[in-house]
């Protein structure tokens, strides 16, 4: 069997030594459930970006996904599923496939991590799809985490017009793509938690 021993955690990025924030690592805006119930889809914000909150990105990262999978490592290996409920754009469960594999599966060979998510909004699913973002998607994104998972290119900003890069996601006249190792960790599906 294996013991915490055998599965060291990983060395913490820049990104990760963030402060909390002033209102807490877990402080979320809730809303009444009936005043979500009588919400239209259509109102719904979608704005987003990688580790947009750094010190829950780093929680979830180093606490939760590192102790499931350690937990999933000691059964012998297998599939870590996870479920990302609200994807919006794709940043949160694609930010858990980059997190995975830059941080985390050299530390779990036997373990592989697959991302269902799901949103409300088919507009929101198809932009998800698309997997390429503006510069300020990935500007919270250690560097070297970006140069592993997305492909750099120029944006004339024609075509793709629902992608984050020619939307108003970032600018700066680039675009990034992710690699085709990261999306296919995550399958997108519409889906309503209320």
């Amino acid at each position: 069997r294996s013991s915490l021993r055998s599965h060291p955690r990983p060395a913490r990025t820049a990104l990760f030594r963030s402060p909390p924030s002033s209102h807490g690592p877990f402080a979320l805006p809730l809303a009444p459930p009936l005043a979500l119930a009588s919400r239209p889809a259509r109102r719904y914000q979608n704005f987003s970006r990688f580790a947009r909150d750094p010190a829950v990105y780093a929680c979830m990262v180093d606490r939760v996904l590192f102790s499931l999978a350690k937990r999933v490592a000691r059964r012998g290996g297998g599939v870590l599923r996870c479920w990302s409920c609200g994807c919006s754009a794709g940043h949160e469960p694609y930010g858990l496939a980059i997190a995975w594999e830059c941080t985390l599966r050299p530390h779990f060979p036997t373990v592989s991590l697959e991302v269902v998510a799901t949103d409300i909004s088919d507009a929101a699913l198809a932009e998800a799809r698309l997997a390429t973002y503006g510069a300020h998607a990935v500007s919270n994104l250690p560097v070297e985490w970006v140069a592993r998972c997305f492909t750099v290119r120029d944006d004339d900003g024609g075509g793709g017009g629902d992608n984050k890069a020619s939307k108003g996601g970032g600018g700066g006249g680039f675009a990034y793509e992710l690699k085709e190792h990261v999306p296919r960790r995550v399958t997108f599906a519409r889906g309503d938690a209320r």
